[in-house]
């Protein structure tokens, strides 16, 4: 069996339900959801980006009865 644009297509839209969204196609490709890159003419690539991330830091800080307060910033 040879190449077949339409299988790639659903492979892609598949992947992207499944939350596969950095997805790339060589730059002959003419997939939707795929980014055309250099190198990937004989092949595909299907990615998992996350978001960015705010983390926080916790300090614990304690009154005169001892109980401890959680102080985020």
């Amino acid at each position: 069996m040879g190449f077949s644009n339409t299988n790639n297509q659903l492979i892609y839209e598949t992947a992207q339900r499944f939350g596969f969204n950095v997805n790339y196609q060589g730059t002959n490709g003419s997939n939707i959801g795929a980014i055309r890159v250099g190198g990937h003419n004989n092949h595909g690539y299907l990615g998992y980006g996350l978001p960015p991330v705010t983390i926080r830091t916790k300090k614990q800080k304690t009154d005169e009865s001892n109980k401890i307060y959680s102080i985020v910033y």
